[in-house]
């Protein structure tokens, strides 16, 4: 054999042993779901739902030659329809067949499904089957049976209902209803009912059945309902009861107790409920009352019972009083005669005679206000006080004594006056204050003319501080070394670190960071890694600028507190040293004025730093409020080198608020216009500072009062509890002091006039003006101020009891007559504002202590405080008042 013809050899086998190959990697397949369709029961000759059958070509080539049957003795009840399947079907592509069943007689039958193509499982079959079923209708009635109970003979009773459903799947037709029994005759259907001769599957009708008893006694019959339901006839029993109408007399109580009334005086009333529950009219009531105490008991004018006629169901009433004129326990009989068989119907009284007195209940024994920020008042605790006596509680006075009595006061919303009525009640409300820390103990008491008076409450209560949170505060927040030459060394700014908290701060750490860090430099520092709570260190920094323009960096400050890193930012001008450099000084101004009063001066300076002469100086004020400053100053058109001129600013105010202006200055400066901010506060002038209220500055929350001064049993003379009002008798001594609380924080430290106020009211023109604790505004007032005396008893009150002026021992302090003006006041004296201003120092320096005499009427005590700016705080909104009576 040639080499020739052996190549040719193996080619050919190689390629036919390679097509083999391909075509056993490449067989058709299919895919049948589902692998069996069941329809289940299905009604006969009703046509089914259809059941999907999918076909699915999972092969990797093309199904071809596909052919769908339906093959089986009972193919004929089951039909193809909405077919996608073709002869062919792609590679992954699926189509649907579906069928349905539409039996013709009862019972199972089935077919089968047969898929013919190339796959090499042809013939694929699907058995598919279901069952012919003959639905039928069911019936229901309901309810079982019917009771139409008492009847009134020869009235016809209102309709009962049966309700009858078809709980079938046919229509129920041949729908047919009878009564039958001996008693047939009084029982029918209503015209009203809505039942027809056939009725749809899960639908319902009413059957409306009436009862007409013709004689008294039970009555029974049977409503029969023939259909062609299989359970036909279906039957409900019917019953009824003929009756003769009659009243009934039903009373809601055969009995009433007064229990316990004074003698002498009436009774509340006490009501008896009398109905006709029968069913005919009740007429002919007549009430007496009889018995050995009858005379105590009588029918009210306000009973509606005596003589009337009532329907059924109608009501009236029988309202009852008592009213002994001894002591002891009374007992009668009231009698209802009427139609009624079995009348009279009888309800037994009750009542006990007593001598009148008043009894004193309280809902607490004590009152625990449990933990409460120091200098922060506390919610409300609620005391009820009852009379649950027999007689007015009379000369009630309540009041807060014992330790720390001043930290627990009534609330305004208290309303229990002098006197309670019997069984009435009233409200004691009562509030919490302390002004230190730990447990804080005072006594409620009350008394009044009870027997067992006075009622004492334990008041207890704990002062606690308010926690702050640990934090580092650090301020300024901008530090900025203004204009300044290049090269040339600043004068050190600093930036102060605060601990705030409990617990201190703790790994603190700096640095500054910034395009231009290196012409900010860190001087000194007293700033450690931890810092005490309250405790306060100080970071210096000076600016060197490099180059002209502005510079800025930023330092970073880090703690363990959650305020994490703070970042404050430092920065400056660099300006040649051969220019002139502006600095105005300070960096802004604040002006607080009274629009009525002359304009309040301040003055800022304009230093030339650089070496180069400044010139083309021109000074202006720009703004909203520009108009409401004028500028005064010595500075020329030009100002050498290192040298400063004054520039005198003027604030008058034309309308109260708050506004912003700028001090321009333009000149041959880089920087230029060089601005400083002007910021104007005006406020009205307070002509007669208590009657204006709410037209002061500002106001702080206020605590104090007034308490009379009564001799305890040694025979000292002490203070009782202070109350913000109260209500005394002529020639009474009594005692005011008080405590301004919650000063802002920019005021601390400052130094302040203390303020003392007071007007005075005459008796006689209280009615007609309205005076009251809450009204302090009435024309005809005398007002007072309070002043240092010098310990000159001219024209002074002295103010205690022991020791006045009559012993040739002067009081410190006098009132002298006020003319309602700021400007003509006299401070009480001047201090250092701390946290809290204590006018009363444990009232050994009361703002009043003594006896008025003969004096009546309506006195209001105001305080306050006022900064050396103007600035005024005081209690406008919370005086305290003093009402004496004759």
């Amino acid at each position: 054999m040639s080499i020739k013809k052996w190549l040719t050899l193996w080619i050919m086998c190689f390629l036919i042993g390679s097509h083999h190959v391909v075509l056993a990697q490449d067989t058709p397949k299919i895919k049948v779901s589902p692998g069996a369709v069941n329809f289940g029961n299905q009604p006969v000759k009703i046509v089914s739902a259809e059941k999907t059958i999918t076909l699915t070509n999972t092969g990797k080539v093309e199904l071809k030659g596909i052919l769908i049957t339906l093959n089986g003795t009972d193919r004929s009840l089951f039909r193809q329809s909405n077919s996608t399947c073709e002869s062919v079907l792609a590679v992954g592509a699926s189509c649907k067949v579906d069928v349905t069943f539409t039996p013709k007689t009862t019972g199972d039958v089935e077919t089968t499904l047969t898929v013919k193509s190339k796959a090499g499982t042809s013939p694929d079959e699907i058995k598919i089957q279901g069952t012919g079923i003959i639905e039928k209708p069911s019936v229901k009635l309901s309810p079982a049976s019917l009771d139409f109970k008492d009847q009134a003979v020869k009235e016809t009773n209102p309709e009962e209902t049966i309700t009858l459903t078809n709980n079938g799947k046919a229509e129920l037709k041949k729908i047919r209803f009878k009564i039958e029994g001996a008693d047939n005759s009084v029982f029918s259907i209503s015209k009203s009912s809505t039942c027809g001769v056939t009725l749809a599957p899960k639908e319902n009708c009413k059957i409306n059945l009436i009862f007409k008893a013709k004689e008294t006694g039970p009555r029974e019959a049977i409503l029969t309902m023939t259909s062609d339901a299989e359970s036909s006839p279906d039957q409900i029993a019917l019953q009824g009861n003929g009756v003769i109408n009659v009243p009934a007399v039903k009373l809601n109580s055969i009995a009433v107790d007064f229990k316990e009334q004074a003698i002498k005086e009436t009774s509340p009333e006490e009501t008896i409920t009398l109905t006709n529950n029968g069913k005919a009219e009740l007429n002919k009531i007549r009430l007496k009352i009889e018995g050995t105490d009858k005379l105590v008991f009588s029918v009210a004018d306000s009973s509606t019972c005596s003589g009337a006629t009532l329907a059924p169901k109608e009501s009236c009433k029988i309202n009852l009083i008592f009213k002994s004129k001894e002591a002891g326990t009374r007992e009668a009989v009231l009698t209802v005669n009427s139609n009624v068989e079995g009348s009279p119907n009888t309800i037994t009284l009750k009542g006990n005679g007593v001598v009148p007195f008043p009894l004193v209940e309280l809902t607490l024994d004590a009152v625990d206000f449990k933990e409460q920020l120091i200098k922060s008042p506390s919610r409300e605790k609620k005391i009820t006080l009852k009379n649950n006596g027999t007689a007015e509680l009379k000369k009630i006075r309540i009041k807060v004594t014992g330790k720390n009595a001043r930290e627990f006061s009534l609330a305004e919303s208290s309303d229990c006056g002098s006197t309670l009525a019997v069984k009435a009640n009233c409200k004691i409300n009562l509030t919490f204050t302390p002004r230190n820390e730990g447990t804080r103990e005072a006594t409620l008491s009350i008394v009044s003319d009870a027997e067992d008076s006075p009622h004492e409450i334990a008041l207890t209560g704990i002062g606690v501080k308010e926690k702050q949170p640990d934090t580092l505060s650090v301020k300024p927040a901008l530090v900025d070394f203004g204009n300044h030459a290049i090269n040339v060394s600043s004068d050190e700014k600093m930036v102060t670190l605060k601990g705030i908290g409990e617990k201190g701060v703790r790994d603190i750490a700096f640095m500054i960071e910034g395009a231009n860090k290196d012409e900010f430099v860190t001087v000194s520092s007293t700033c450690q890694d931890k810092l005490g709570a309250g405790k306060d260190c100080s970071i210096s920094f000076t600016f060197t600028p490099t180059k002209p323009g502005i510079r800025e960096a930023t330092l970073m400050v880090n703690s363990d507190t959650p305020s994490g890193t703070q970042e404050i930012i430092l920065q400056g001008t660099g300006i040649s040293s051969d220019m002139p450099i502006v600095n105005l000084t300070p960096a802004s101004v604040t002006f607080k004025q009274n629009i009525s009063e002359p304009g309040a001066e301040r003055t800022v300076t304009l230093s030339n730093n650089g070496e180069a002469e400044l010139t083309g100086i021109l000074i202006s004020i720009e703004g909203d409020i520009k108009d409401n400053f004028v500028q005064q100053s010595d500075c020329g058109e030009t100002l050498a080198g290192g040298e400063a001129c004054d520039i005198t600013l003027i604030f008058t105010p034309t309308e109260i608020g708050t506004g912003e202006a700028s001090l321009t200055v333009t000149s041959n400066a880089s920087t230029s216009p060089d601005t400083l901010l002007l910021k104007g506060i005006s406020k009205t002038e307070i002509s007669q500072y208590p009657s204006l209220g709410k037209d002061k500055v500002e106001q702080v929350e206020f605590s104090g009062g007034v308490a009379l001064i009564v001799e305890n049993e040694e025979g000292e003379l002490i203070s009782e509890a202070f109350e913000p009002s109260l209500s005394i008798s002529q020639g009474q001594p009594f005692v005011v002091s008080g405590v301004i609380n919650a000063i802002p924080e920019e005021h601390l430290e400052q130094s302040a006039d203390i303020l003392v106020i007071a007007f005075y009211a005459p008796e006689n023109i209280l009615e007609n003006n309205n005076a009251s604790p809450k009204n302090c505004s009435i024309p005809e007032i005398n007002y007072y101020m309070k002043r240092n005396n010098d310990f000159s008893c001219e024209n002074g009150v002295a103010e205690d009891i022991s020791d006045g002026c009559e012993e040739q021992q002067a009081s410190p302090y006098v009132w002298d007559v006020w003319n309602g003006s700021l400007a003509a006041i006299k401070p009480l004296k001047t201090i250092s504002l701390p946290k809290t201003v204590d006018l009363s120092e444990e009232s050994d320096e009361p703002i009043f202590k003594g006896s008025l005499g003969d004096l009546t009427g309506h006195f209001c005590f105001y305080f306050a405080y006022q900064l050396q700016d103007g600035t005024l705080m005081f209690n406008g909104e919370t005086p305290i008042t003093l009402l004496i009576q004759k």
